[in-house]
């Protein structure tokens, strides 16, 4: 073979190689399988589910059943539903989105601040940290936080705005998900000391702290029915992993206020996301770091 043919033979196995890298397997009647295969443990022997932490389960039922009434089903959901905090609070509590926090419109700010900007950089007072510890969650109201430097007020809902409040949103931008979804967040844009034109997410950053404080409450809820078998628990706990299936795997995924693109250059999909060679673990991948969340 000369090398001319030798060169045409490797670029053609190049080409034929990405093109059967981009079928993606989104539509294939296999993929179901094939994702659950890849989820750690999975060559762990595990029993089936109605056998899985049965003997556990059994012991919790009957601890509570020793000093309490069991209750019908359908009265018992009613009434747990009903029981503070509500299903429809745990329901609300979980954001079905929560990146980019801002982005820039005009100027030239430092990269790490654009980057970092309401995760590790305040636009309002100029302050910036090594680390995430800018914003604080409303302890009251999860739909309010303050930055903790200059004790800027965000909220979330236009109904919580006080008077006077300066950050109302005046613009938008649209965010594609993975599972092709747009969503469309309100934002506030204003043009800092330094002639930086910021378009900031102010509702997202907000949402961004009910989404951690979700996970807490979750952790919660599985301590206290592990120490009290009560019901009530496994309810709650039960009503947010519904709503987190609902929207999770819908999240861009997103490093600081970057979200990942495709080899195309536009939002990554879930096909080409689910296409791609396990593990992903280490090193940087084509579309960049990702670290959103929980």
């Amino acid at each position: 073979m000369s090398i001319p043919d030798a060169v045409l033979v490797c670029l053609f196995s190049a080409l034929t190689a990405g093109a059967e890298e981009m079928r993606y397997s989104w539509h294939a009647p296999d993929r179901a399988a094939k994702v659950a295969a890849l989820i750690p443990g999975r060559k762990i022997a595990m029993p089936p589910p109605e056998e899985f932490l049965a003997d556990w389960t059994r012991r919790q039922r009957d601890k509570w059943a020793d000093e309490h009434e069991e209750l019908p089903l359908e009265e018992a959901y009613q009434t747990y539903a009903r029981a503070e905090p509500s299903d429809e609070y745990l329901t609300t509590l979980i954001p079905d989105h929560i990146s980019p926090f801002g982005q820039v419109v005009a100027g030239k700010p430092d990269p790490i601040k654009a980057a970092g900007v309401m995760i590790t950089y305040c636009p309002f007072c100029g302050m910036q940290t090594a680390y995430r510890s800018l914003i604080r969650a409303g302890h009251t109201n999860p739909f309010h936080a303050t930055t903790a430097c200059c004790n800027q007020d965000l909220y979330e809902r236009e109904q919580d705005f006080p008077p006077g409040y300066k950050l109302r949103p005046n613009s938008s931008a649209k965010f594609v998900h993975l599972d092709g979804t747009v969503h469309e967040p309100s934002a506030y844009t204003f043009t800092d000391k330094h002639g930086v034109t910021w378009r900031l997410f102010i509702g997202t950053v907000v949402t961004h702290t009910r989404w951690e404080r979700a996970a807490s409450i979750a952790v919660g809820f599985m301590n206290q029915y592990r120490g009290t078998a009560n019901p009530l628990y496994a309810h709650k706990l039960a009503v947010l992993l519904d709503r987190v299936a609902d929207v999770y795997y819908g999240l861009p995924l997103s490093y600081r206020n970057e979200l990942a693109k495709g080899r195309d250059g536009k939002p990554m999909t879930r096909a080409e996301w689910e296409a791609l060679p396990r593990p992903v673990r280490f090193g940087r991948p084509y579309f960049g770091l990702w670290n959103r969340r929980r």
